[in-house]
């Protein structure tokens, strides 16, 4: 949560700076602090005025799916054999099948709009986790072969290859649906069973570090950088590629930065502080 509020904050403070700059785009302070107090506390807004349901941090949208499903989980985890495990997934896939021919796109669950289709979008990915970690005891022996070899290297590579050679128009359904039911599913069963390079392993460790900060920060960061550019009368978005070499570069540092000196040092006084009221209780 403490990057999940600096995400949130970093969108509340660009509205109030825009207002200062752009006073031809003015939002009335009364609705930045809606967006702001639902914002902290997982509130979607569904009314179609807002393009997202959470419009200080767009990328909150999947967080929010997150939540519910792993309260699901909790309330019905003394019922979760590996056959219903199985049925959820399956009937979840059916459901997101359907939402995807009928949107014509995976890319929903953002929006008031299309927010119900987010639940099978999430209940597949999550629930099919949970049924890998769960089968991966019984897959060990036949899946030994993944522990010689790169395979992580190699699963690293397909994984970047199906976002680089995604087609256009209708295909691009069915090519989703597939590396989403199909591809990932390997590419994650496959770094759970092989071993990293020990070359490697640290950078790799730094990455998932990171990954986190990086996914929550990346829009507030957007937003400020295309917001100061329009406010000056530059697009920063015929400047491609540099843009985007330059934001993705700045936005791995500062989530490392905040990762180091915001984030983990916040959480461990959390939990300091949750030991010593449990040790009291």
């Amino acid at each position: 949560y403490p990057l999940y509020l600096a995400g949130t904050l970093l969108g509340f403070f660009y509205l109030l700076v825009k207002n200062r700059l752009m006073p031809a785009e003015y939002m009335p302070l009364s609705e930045i602090g809606l967006q702001l107090t639902t914002g902290m506390f997982f509130i979607p807004l569904v009314s179609d005025a807002y393009h997202t349901i959470f419009p200080l941090n767009p990328a909150s949208w999947s967080l929010f799916f997150e939540l519910i499903v792993n309260i699901a989980y909790v309330a019905v985890f003394v019922v979760l054999s590996r056959r219903v495990l199985t049925g959820i997934v399956f009937v979840s896939l059916i459901l997101l099948v359907a939402a995807s021919v009928f949107a014509g796109t995976l890319d929903f669950g953002m929006t008031g709009k299309t927010i119900v289709s987010g639940l099978p979008r999430v209940t597949f990915s999550f629930f099919l986790g949970v049924l890998l970690c769960r089968s991966m005891t019984n897959w060990q022996g036949s899946l030994g072969f993944l522990r010689r070899g790169l395979w992580v290297e190699g699963a690293i590579l397909l994984t970047l290859a199906v976002f680089a050679f995604a087609p256009a128009g209708g295909a691009r359904v069915v090519y989703d649906l597939a590396a989403i039911a199909i591809v990932f599913p390997i590419m994650v069963a496959t770094g759970a069973v092989a071993p990293t390079a020990p070359l490697l392993s640290g950078f790799y460790g730094w990455l998932g570090r990171i990954s986190y900060p990086i996914y929550i920060i990346h829009t507030p960061m957007l937003m400020i950088i295309a917001g100061a550019g329009k406010a000056f009368s530059i697009d920063p978005f015929a400047h491609h590629p540099w843009f985007g070499i330059v934001m993705a570069v700045s936005v791995v540092v500062i989530a490392d930065i905040a990762t180091r000196v915001y984030d983990e040092p916040v959480r461990r006084f959390l939990q300091r502080q949750m030991q010593r009221a449990r040790a009291v209780a």
